[in-house]
């Protein structure tokens, strides 16, 4: 029995002592040294969302010679997470002097997209987007499970780049007044002296758990 009991004891203090020698130290990213940067590309499935802004929080998991090993991303919609973690994950850190080589470092990164629309002699009159207004949805849409939700706002802009119709299809009806009452708001370039309106369409992504 003392024998069983001395080892079983032993065998959890090990255990103990390995969990705690993993934990990472958490370090403010102004305490570390970057030598290598690499920035994210922007993601083709953002942009064609029209999503031209997001700010991405990648906790990052460093080893104690500066190489990342993990990146955790939140805070910005999914369509960013991969290009977000392909960039961080190829950053480098100057190496972590005060670790011990079991230990590895941890630290919080802020990532900021924005998508500038280039201006484009060729581009149709009216394409560029001067302003925005996102939907604000209600409270009663939360909770019901309506999982992921892909939206197309039909919009007839005047020549002053106002819309003078909003319609809105492929999604669910409950969606469909916030985005008609959001996307109404939109203001668009002007156009051209002779033309009198054109068609667009404005594409919108939910997810709503």
């Amino acid at each position: 029995m003392a024998t069983s009991l001395g080892l079983g004891t032993t065998l959890l203090l090990l255990a103990a002592h390995s969990s705690f020698a993993a934990q990472p130290k958490v370090f403010h990213h102004s305490e570390l040294t970057v030598v290598e940067k690499v920035a994210p590309v922007y993601p083709e499935k953002a942009r064609s969302l029209e999503l031209y802004e997001a700010s991405c929080l990648a906790h990052i998991t460093i080893k104690p010679e500066g190489t990342p090993t993990k990146a955790v991303i939140e805070g910005c919609p999914k369509e960013f997470h991969k290009a977000t973690r392909v960039a961080v994950l190829q950053w480098r850190w100057e190496a972590i002097q005060q670790l011990d080589p079991s230990i590895s470092a941890q630290t919080t990164l802020k990532l900021k997209y924005r998508f500038e629309e280039p201006d484009n002699p060729l581009a149709r009159p009216g394409e560029k987007v001067l302003h925005r207004v996102m939907p604000d949805l209600p409270a009663a849409l939360r909770g019901k499970g309506l999982g992921e939700q892909n939206c197309v706002a039909d919009v007839t802009v005047g020549a002053d780049g106002s819309p003078l119709q909003v319609t809105v299809r492929d999604c669910n009806e409950l969606l469909h007044e916030p985005i008609i009452t959001a996307v109404s708001q939109w203001l668009w370039q002007p156009l051209p002296q002779g033309k009198t309106s054109f068609h667009t369409e404005v594409k919108m992504q939910f997810i709503l758990l």
